[in-house]
């Protein structure tokens, strides 16, 4: 039997695991997803494979019908027996619609609930306590800082207010520090970064520095500023929370807009 085939069914087989992982690892997290080789790819959609297919053959059993173990053998094993081919095929070829409409449902589902276990490690915080449930893209949790929730790090991310961030760059003027806002960040194809994005931006030339005009920063115009990450030294993040007193809060809610 032509290996083409076997290598078809065997992709088949692990489509549900390979939909899975690529709905898990969406939106922050998807370069987790596509800075993967095939071959980690091919043997990381094992177990979602089973787990999809042992969900879905005991649907179809509890709704009394069977699957052909046989045939699924046949084609995997890749046998040249004309009359174990023959009847393979035969099988297949009797059941088409039903073979197709179980792979079409069992990939929306397998979509479903990769991104419902994506949204429930987040929702419950498993990737901030456990290290097991933890995404790859550590520039998130610095940045977002999340990282306060690790176990072993003090503090809580939803205190708060706005990241403030000192960026160190190396140019042909000499050195210089953007200190701004967080206002967004780009990570490149192998999932390092790429990019951070700044609002609010002040600059100061660090060769500038003298006992008469230290700290001095100078204010950018425009709305954002971007720096590549070939050319940062290195970055410092300061968490700011912004908390307002009760009888302030409610005299806001109180104030009514015409």
């Amino acid at each position: 039997m032509n290996i083409a085939l076997t290598t078809i069914t065997l992709f088949s087989i692990l489509s549900p695991g390979i939909i899975f992982r690529r709905f898990y690892y969406t939106e922050e997290f998807s370069k987790e997803y596509f800075k993967q080789s095939y071959v980690d790819l091919f043997f990381a959609s094992f177990l979602p494979s089973f787990s999809m297919h042992f969900i879905g053959v005991t649907f179809i059993h509890f709704l009394g019908n069977e699957i052909q173990i046989e045939t699924i053998s046949i084609l995997l094993s890749g046998n040249d027996n004309p009359d174990f081919v023959t009847k393979a095929f035969s099988n297949i070829h009797s059941s088409g619609s039903r073979i197709m409409l179980y792979f079409f449902v069992l990939a929306i589902f397998s979509a479903m609930f990769g991104y419902a276990c994506k949204l429930a490690v987040r929702h419950f915080r498993l990737d901030r306590k456990y290290k097991l449930f933890r995404f790859q893209n550590e520039w998130h949790y610095l940045f977002t800082g999340e990282i306060l929730d690790f176990p072993r790090v003090l503090g809580k991310s939803e205190n708060i207010s706005f990241r403030f961030v000192d960026v160190l760059v190396n140019t042909s003027e000499g050195s210089i520090l953007y200190m701004g806002i967080l206002a967004d960040y780009l990570l490149s194809n192998e999932g390092g970064l790429d990019r951070i994005i700044l609002r609010d931006v002040k600059r100061r030339f660090l060769k500038e520095d003298n006992h008469n005009n230290a700290n001095v920063y100078y204010n950018l115009p425009g709305e954002f500023l971007t720096i590549e990450s070939s050319k940062i030294e290195n970055i410092h993040i300061t968490y700011y929370s912004l908390q307002i007193e009760e009888e302030l809060e409610r005299q806001i809610r109180d104030i009514e807009i015409d």
